[in-house]
């Protein structure tokens, strides 16, 4: 037992001792030697080895050392004051007491900028090798951002190397010494798998980066463009670990006070920043704190920039900037940690996160403590740490992705909402805004009394006020609703400038101010849509107006820019506080409405200017200064390259809205509530006028102006509009449009699409005063359309007009001898029945029992229906018709000299040839023998 003890320990002994010489590294001054062994594959660090001559000038090179043996080679002073640059020269003897050739490589300092290695024997270079940050990875002896040299040393063989170090940049005392020496397999394999996990990691860094940025294309999310910034940094600072970034970016960054690698850092700290600012709302829900952690971001991101710039050593710029890091990084949770407190879910998924993202900091750092140095996972925590990080920010992403979509459809339908809304209050508000303004224009004109005149005048000033406020909200929310098309037409912008500053002419003859334009003198072609340039200029202009006091100046003034035509709108009003300019374009906006003692506004009138600018890709800006006045600078671009090809039109479009004027009214008051008791019978000699419309006051306004003229028939709604057209078959037809059971577009359609009906003109009445609505109503058949609130006078005009075209074709038909269908109507449906009424009359041509019970059965009408069908259309009865046909044959059968004048007239249908006879010189003007004689 005592042997055995004393066995292992001697063995024990030799072991250490063998492994002492193995790893054994003799100084004697210069002379730094290292002897190699067969089993040792380690890596063996000079650092604190090392002696080195100091070469400040940059003076000597290999021959001059080799020449000057008393050169002295010592451990470098703690402390240095020399400047940049200058070289270090080292020596190194490698021994191999092995008996296989060995394949090493050095490991140069990252501060180095250019290393060479020597080996020389009996004072003669045998080689000479160059690596260095000027060279690009791809002519390194291994593809890297670090530096290496490979050597080879024979076994029993002894290798004397010096080292020549080209320092361009002040470094510490310690770097200067920093190489090491490495077996060549482990160090290849080592730097393969790091050049492939570090590429995955990038790899899987610029997916999620390519994603996010797919997302942001998808929902418009800023938060999507910060996490792919993150993520591209994440991949950048993956690649620049290894040098992968060295490929692809030129060395510029190493000899400039910019580092690539400072750069990441900087880019992954904004990028960070930002991601999480959009991610929780920090600025909404913690504004305070949001503007003091924006303020220590831009200091983190610039304080090594800086002191990098102002020549601090590096051991310094790394030792605070390290510390500064730290500290933004705790600072980045603190809001986190408050609001996952406050139960908010995002601020839990980023808490999360960030504590996986510190693990792997935590367990990077301890791997370089030689904690564990072996262990694959704990030298990877940091990557792995980084990718369980991004991963639960992905998952809190899609996340929001269902939260954002969820937030999509309810604003969705609240747009929906609120654009029935805007519809249904316009119809409410214009409605009565119609009764009033008709009524006061009709006591306007009817009074005499100057007091009672004022008073009206008044009452319709503020009634046509609230008609614009109506029409301007109903444009923002048409602008919101993308539901506004421009059509733009190129035309000369100063004449149209011109006419709307003549209107004010008055007004400021009136309020004494001074109202001067000021344009070129040659045309300046601009493609805009003059009804909307018209809302913008009637606001700016009402705008000035309104705060310019007498005495005081309003001008305008056009100047041609490169691209652009701007327009400034100045006067000398009482101006606007500086802290309120950034607000007058929003919406309700009442600039000084405390002090406001002019005029009070709505705060919709620059709102709706602003947006109509940019329709016409324009922008709008305001200068003011209390008591001085205000500017508006328009600018519009030349051209229609900004223009989409459906927003162009040949000419111009004007919709204006309809104003009563004065003697529009002029029929005596009756009462509403009272239904004409006349019968059809009665006053057959007025046509009959079928009133569709849910509003009684509105029924009884129309009735009162209209009644003169037709006779009227009233309905509730559109259900019952419909069914009263079927029934009477009036002359013409006024429907409102927004009713309950059928909308007046479906009267329309219903009466448009049936024989009964369709050759009835029709008349829409709406509050819609879109253009796309008034489209709408005429594409399915309306005759004609007017907006509420509308110039009784102007109805009663244009359902004239109507009744007096169709009494036109009417007449035209009775006068020509050939009835041609497609002359007599436009309508299709009516030329269909006209032509198959042709048809089944033809087919029967010589059935003397052929008559009207016939026709209305074969044709699918009531007798009554198709009377009044024909009487509307040709003006004749069904019998007349059918009688024409016959007798119109019977002219065809003389002309061709088919047959004596009793056989026509029996293959026509009459029956009695003196009947013929006289039918046929009552309709041709002469007796049917004349006739032949005539065409002979």
């Amino acid at each position: 037992m005592k042997m055995n003890l004393h066995f292992s320990t001697r063995r024990f002994i030799s072991l250490l001792a063998v492994l002492k010489i193995a790893t054994c590294v003799y100084a004697a001054g210069p002379d730094l030697t290292y002897m190699f062994q067969d089993d040792v594959q380690q890596k063996v660090d000079f650092s604190d080895s090392l002696h080195v001559f100091l070469d400040p000038n940059c003076l000597y090179d290999i021959q001059g050392i080799l020449n000057a043996p008393d050169l002295e080679f010592v451990k470098p002073p703690k402390e240095m004051n020399i400047g940049a640059p200058y070289t270090v020269w080292a020596k190194l003897i490698l021994i191999n007491n092995g008996k296989k050739t060995r394949n090493e490589y050095f490991a140069f300092c990252l501060d180095v900028d250019s290393s060479w290695m020597y080996t020389v024997k009996d004072g003669r270079i045998l080689d000479e090798q160059y690596t260095g940050s000027a060279l690009a990875p791809s002519q390194k002896s291994i593809p890297s951002m670090y530096h290496y040299i490979p050597v080879s040393i024979d076994a029993g063989k002894r290798k004397v190397l010096y080292f020549r170090l080209l320092f361009v940049k002040s470094v510490t005392p310690d770097h200067l010494t920093h190489l090491s020496i490495q077996p060549g397999r482990p160090l290849l394999h080592r730097l393969m798998s790091d050049y492939t996990w570090h590429s995955y990691y990038a790899g899987f860094m610029l997916s999620f980066c390519l994603f996010s940025l797919f997302m942001f294309g998808v929902f418009r999310e800023y938060v999507f463009i910060y996490f792919a910034s993150l993520m591209l940094f994440f991949a950048l600072y993956f690649m620049h670990m290894n040098g992968i970034t060295d490929a692809f970016v030129t060395n510029i960054f190493r000899y400039n006070d910019i580092s690539l690698g400072q750069l990441i850092i900087s880019g992954l700290i904004l990028s960070l920043f930002l991601f999480v600012r959009g991610y929780i709302h920090l600025k909404k829900e913690l504004p305070k704190y949001d503007r003091f952690f924006l303020a220590y971001t831009v200091f983190c991101i610039l304080f090594a920039h800086i002191v990098k710039l102002l020549g601090a050593s590096p051991r310094a710029i790394i030792y605070w900037h390290n510390i500064t890091v730290f500290s933004w990084a705790l600072f980045c949770m603190v809001p986190a940690v408050y609001l996952a407190y406050k139960d908010n879910k995002e601020a839990r998924v980023l808490l999360l996160s960030i504590g996986m993202l510190f693990l792997g900091v935590v367990l990077y750092l301890m791997s370089f403590q030689n904690i564990n140095p072996t262990n694959t996972w704990m030298r990877q925590s940091f990557q792995i740490g980084t990718i369980v990080f991004s991963g639960i920010l992905f998952y809190g992403l899609f996340d929001k992705i269902n939260t954002i979509r969820s937030e999509k459809r309810r604003i969705e339908e609240l747009d929906r909402l609120k654009s029935n809304f805007f519809a249904n209050i316009s119809h409410e508000f214009r409605t009565p805004l119609t009764l009033m303004m008709g009524p006061l224009q009709q006591l306007l004109e009817q009074t005499d009394a100057p007091q009672k005149k004022v008073l009206l005048e008044m009452a319709q000033q503020n009634a046509g006020r609230q008609l614009r406020l109506v029409n301007q909200l109903l444009d923002l929310s048409r602008l919101d609703a993308g539901k506004m098309p421009l059509q733009a037409s190129e035309e000369d912008f100063i004449p149209f400038l011109n006419g709307i500053v003549q209107m004010y002419k008055s007004l400021a003859d009136q309020q004494q101010i001074d109202l001067k334009i000021d344009c070129p003198k040659d045309t300046t072609m601009l493609y805009f849509n003059r009804d909307k340039m018209e809302q913008v200029f009637y606001n700016l202009l009402s705008n000035a107006f309104k705060f310019t006091a007498p005495g005081g100046r309003i001008s305008i003034v056009l100047k041609k820019e490169s691209k652009k035509v701007l327009v400034v709108l100045s006067d000398t009003g009482k101006g606007i506080p500086e802290e309120q300019l950034p607000h007058v374009f929003d919406r309700f906006f009442q600039a000084d409405k405390e002090k406001n003692d002019i005029q009070e506004g709505s705060g919709i009138g620059l709102a709706l200017v602003k947006e109509l600018v940019e329709l016409h890709g324009g922008d709008i800006a305001v200068e003011s200064k209390v008591g001085c006045g205000t500017r508006f600078m328009l600018r519009f671009p030349l051209g229609c390259k900004h223009l989409h090809p459906e927003e162009i039109v040949l000419s111009a479009s004007e919709n204006h809205v309809y104003t009563p004027t004065k003697n529009a009214l002029n029929a005596d008051l009756h009462h509403p509530e009272k239904q004409s008791s006349e019968t059809p019978q009665k006053h057959a000699k007025r046509p009959q006028l079928l009133l569709i419309e849910d509003s009684k006051d509105m029924r009884a306004f129309i009735r009162m102006r209209l009644e003169a003229a037709f006779y009227i028939i009233e309905a509730v709604n559109g259900q019952d509009g419909i069914l009263k057209a079927f029934k009477m078959v009036p002359d013409l037809i006024i429907s409102d449009v927004m009713m309950p059971e059928k909308n007046g577009y479906e009267v329309c359609q219903a009466l448009k699409t049936d024989l009964r009906t369709c050759h009835i003109p029709v008349i829409l009445l709406t509050a819609k005063a879109a253009q796309e609505e008034k489209l709408e109503g005429l594409e399915i058949g309306a005759d004609d359309y007017l907006t509420k609130p509308f110039d009784s006078k102007e109805l009663l005009i244009r359902a004239q007009n109507l009744i007096q075209l169709r009494r036109q074709l009417r007449e035209r038909f009775a006068e020509s001898i050939t009835l041609k269908p497609n002359e007599v109507t436009t309508n299709s449906l009516d030329q269909t029945f006209l032509e198959n009424a042709l048809q089944i009359v033809e087919s029967n041509i010589a059935n003397e029992q052929f008559g009207i019970d016939i026709l209305s059965r074969e044709i699918g009408m009531s007798r009554p229906n198709l009377n009044r069908k024909f009487r509307a259309l040709i003006n004749q009865s069904t019998n007349q018709f059918i009688q024409s046909v016959r007798l119109q044959r019977a002219a065809d059968l003389l002309s061709q000299n088919a047959g004596t004048v009793a056989e026509i007239a029996f293959q026509t249908g009459f029956g009695s040839t003196a009947y013929f006879v006289k039918c046929f010189k009552d309709h041709f003007g002469e007796t049917p023998g004349n006739y032949l004689k005539d065409t002979l």
